[in-house]
């Protein structure tokens, strides 16, 4: 059983360990005796065991459960998954769990790998728009930190998280299709040229619904414009018809647009931007987002 590449392990009621297995045993510096007889808060450090005892008392409940586990640092760290199961006994009651580690390390490493070939991906798409609007690679590049950190402090899950920072970067994406006199012309639009810049969420979209990224990336970015109200672009969705994702975007995207230089008016300062959202809570905006947005700012965050 040791020479198997899982950790296999038994716990009691207790949640104390009374049976390991692993290869990995063998090439440690500690025996089995060490783990036998001990809860996860005495194997473990405090941060690292509460993943385990939470699961394990999931596991005590009657219900399977798996999650993701990481030890070590840099090149020797490892990650498994690991499959809590239930033991019952003839009447049905728990008496112990069974527990499966399967060891992800190198999925983990190719995940990585296949993240930072996006990342470069989508630093090159952004910079696209550098030729037409150089004003634009900074304005995403903002956007991104205080959607990011706006995302944080609503504690949305990794995956909306990631989901919102790639449709931050790539906002504006859409711009693409608007001539560049357009985009950098100094003073008002005509109606034209306002109804193209009003297409680029749409345009957007066309154009990263098309990049399987595995995340509604494309609806966040057509999304952005929208009002809570219905007064946005381009289809006038209402409140819930918006993204939780595509509403952060938006505080965040006119926080950084309004304090800073546009090509047809002088930067107008955080305090009116941060103004500017806040008489528009409830009606343009999302009333959570502006409120973590305004104690995000009022905490000294600064985007670089």
């Amino acid at each position: 059983m040791e020479s198997t590449d899982d950790i296999i392990f038994e716990l009691d009621r207790e949640s104390r360990l009374t049976a390991i297995f692993g290869a990995w045993i063998e090439s440690s510096e500690v025996n089995t005796d060490f783990f036998i007889g001990k809860t996860a808060a005495e194997i473990f450090p405090e941060g690292i065991a509460e993943v385990h005892m939470m699961n394990s008392e999931i596991a005590l409940s009657g219900e399977q459960t798996t999650y993701e586990w990481s030890f070590g640092e840099d090149v020797n760290q490892k990650h498994y998954s690991i499959n809590l199961s239930p033991i019952f006994d003839e009447e049905g009651l728990v008496t112990g769990l069974v527990g499966i580690g399967r060891d992800i390390t190198k999925l983990k490493e190719t995940e990585e790998a296949l993240r930072r070939s996006r990342d470069d991906l989508l630093l090159t798409m952004s910079r696209l728009l550098k030729v037409k609007d150089p004003y634009t690679v900074d304005h995403q590049r903002k956007v991104e930190e205080i959607a990011t950190a706006i995302a944080e402090r609503l504690k949305l899950p990794n995956e909306k998280l990631e989901a919102l920072r790639i449709a931050s970067i790539l906002h504006d994406i859409g711009k693409l299709s608007i001539p560049a006199d357009i985009l950098n012309k100094p003073g008002r639009l005509n109606e034209i040229e306002w109804a193209l810049i009003k297409n680029h969420p749409d345009e957007g979209f066309k154009i990263l619904k098309e990049i399987h990224f595995g995340l509604p990336v494309a609806e966040i970015v057509r999304q952005h414009h929208e009002r809570i109200d219905g007064s946005g672009y381009p289809r006038g969705l209402k409140d819930g018809e918006i993204m939780l994702e595509a509403r952060i975007l938006a505080v965040a995207d006119v926080v950084e647009a309004v304090s800073s230089h546009r090509p047809y008016r002088r930067a107008l300062g955080l305090e009116i931007a941060l103004e500017e959202i806040k008489s528009g809570v409830g009606t343009k905006y999302d009333e959570e987002v502006v409120k973590a947005c305004l104690e995000l700012f009022n905490s000294g965050f600064v985007p670089t």
